[in-house]
């Protein structure tokens, strides 16, 4: 699944905000959105990749 915000998404949500009433509600929101899903998938990373340093960790004793 991609977890990166769209680059034309981003662009339409920042010029419907410089444009309009300047409520920068829905460009944080969408701002917010995109961090956390890069921060959920680090994360995932990270723990697959410590579970695969475990993983050899117990094949090499045995």
């Amino acid at each position: 699944m991609e977890s990166r915000i769209e680059r034309k998404q981003y662009y339409e949500i920042l010029e419907k905000t410089q444009k309009g009433e300047l409520d920068i509600t829905e460009w944080v929101n969408c701002l917010i959105n995109a961090r956390s899903q890069t921060l959920v998938g680090a994360s995932n990373v990270s723990s697959n990749y410590i579970g695969d340093d475990r993983f050899d960790k117990l094949r090499t004793k045995y």
